[in-house]
C-alpha cells in the first residue's frame, strides 16, 4: 500500500484530482509494481476477486471495467506533462514500500495510470 498511497497523495496534492478516483486507477498498477515482493497478498487478493481466476491484477482490472469506472487519470484531467511532476513528488522522500522505488519504473507506472494501459506483471 505504500506506493499506492504515496502516488494518490502526490496526484491529489500536485494536480488536485479526485482522491477516490485516483485510487481506482492507481491500485492495480501499484499492486503490479509490488507483486514480486508480496506473493501471499497477491494470492489472497486473487482468490477474493470474482473475475480474475486467481490473478489479482486481472481481477482488479476486470472489476473496474465491470463497474464502468474510469481506467486512466486522463479521464480525470491529468495531462501527459504532469507525469514527471508526480514522479518527482513520489520520489521526493522515503516511504515504506515492499519493492524499492526505481525512478524509471515509477515513471512507467505513472504513465500507465495517465494513459490507461492495463496493469501487468
Amino acid at each position: 500500500m505504500g506506493l499506492h498511497h504515496k502516488i494518490c497523495h502526490a496526484i491529489g496534492g500536485a494536480l488536485n484530482l479526485p482522491h477516490a478516483g485516483t485510487h481506482t486507477v492507481v491500485l492495480p498498477r501499484a499492486l503490479s509494481y509490488n507483486a514480486g515482493a508480496v506473493p501471499q497478498a497477491m494470492r489472497v487478493v486473487g482468490e477474493a476477486l470474482p473475475f480474475g481466476n486467481g490473478d489479482a491484477i486481472k481481477g482488479l482490472d476486470m472489476l473496474i471495467i465491470a463497474l464502468s469506472l474510469p481506467t486512466s487519470l486522463a479521464d480525470y484531467g491529468m495531462r501527459e506533462k504532469d507525469v514527471d511532476t508526480v514522479v518527482r513528488q513520489v520520489l521526493q522522500s522515503e516511504y515504506a514500500n515492499p519493492m524499492p522505488l526505481e525512478e524509471e519504473k515509477v515513471r512507467q507506472l505513472i504513465y500507465s495510470c495517465y494513459g490507461g494501459a492495463r496493469a501487468a506483471l
